[in-house]
């Protein structure tokens, strides 16, 4: 009998990959509301190149932050699952 790889699940995307995530109502209407949001700011921005590019300069580095975070998040969970794989086990 073949025993399971979590490793080899990771690796090939069938665990741990963003794309997997149901995303539920709530979420998709707040992303609604964001992207709407965002269209209209940008409408009003491109009148005053100025403000549009520091308001691009902003969006990028809480992107930038957003991805920092998320990889902590990441890190930390995973930390976190061995730790109680390891309670599990008794090791």
């Amino acid at each position: 009998m073949k025993k399971y790889s979590a490793i080899k699940d990771m690796y090939y995307g069938n665990r741990g990959v963003h794309d997997k995530f149901k995303i539920e109502n709530e979420e998709k209407l707040v992303l609604s509301a964001i992207t709407e949001n965002e269209e209209l700011l940008l409408k009003k921005l491109s009148q005053k190149p100025e403000m549009l590019e520091i308001y691009k300069k902003l969006d990028n580095a809480i992107g930038e932050l957003t991805l920092i975070e998320n990889e902590h998040c990441y890190i930390e969970g995973f930390r976190f699952g061995f730790l109680m794989a390891m309670d599990f086990f008794e090791v």
